[in-house]
C-alpha cells in the first residue's frame, strides 16, 4: 500500500499540471486474506485523503467463502467492568471477517468470468462518485 501511494504521488508530480483536481483509482484483486487491518485502513485513508480511491476486488472462487469466515475477537467485557471488578474479564467473541476489513470499496466476484463486467461496473461508479465530488 505505501509503495502503490508513492507510485500514484510520482505520477502525479510527472504528469498533471492541475494535479487538484486529479483522482486516482487502484484496483486491488485478491482473495481478500489480509493482515494488520488497522495499519491498512489508515493507508487507506491517507490514499483517499490524497485523491486516490481503492477498490478490493475479491476473488471468491474457493469452496469456503469469504462472506462466511469468521474470526476471533478477544475484548474486556464491560458488564464486569461496569460492576467494578478489576479491569474487567477478557472474552472471546466471534465476528465476520469483512465486518473488519480495512477497504471501504469491496466487490466480492464468485466466478473469474464475471470479472470484466464487475470491473466495468466499478469504473462506472468511480467515474459516478468523481463527478459527485467535483461538481
Amino acid at each position: 500500500m505505501r509503495e502503490s501511494i508513492q507510485l500514484f504521488r510520482d505520477a502525479r508530480m510527472r504528469g498533471h499540471s492541475s494535479s487538484e483536481d486529479l483522482w486516482q483509482l487502484q484496483l486491488i484483486v485478491s482473495d481478500g486474506h489480509c493482515s494488520d487491518h488497522e495499519g491498512i485502513a489508515r493507508l487507506v485513508r491517507q490514499a483517499r485523503s490524497e485523491k486516490i480511491v481503492i477498490v478490493f476486488v475479491i476473488v471468491d472462487a474457493g469452496e469456503e467463502s469469504i462472506l462466511d469466515l469468521k474470526e476471533a475477537i478477544f475484548e474486556t467485557d464491560q458488564s464486569s467492568t461496569a460492576a467494578g471488578i478489576g479491569g474487567g474479564e477478557m472474552r472471546v467473541r466471534t465476528k465476520r471477517y469483512l465486518e473488519g476489513f480495512p477497504f471501504p470499496y469491496y466487490l466480492v466476484v464468485r466466478d473469474v468470468r464475471d470479472l470484466p463486467g464487475v470491473l466495468a461496473t466499478a469504473l462506472k461508479g468511480w467515474f459516478s462518485s468523481v463527478v459527485d465530488v467535483q461538481g
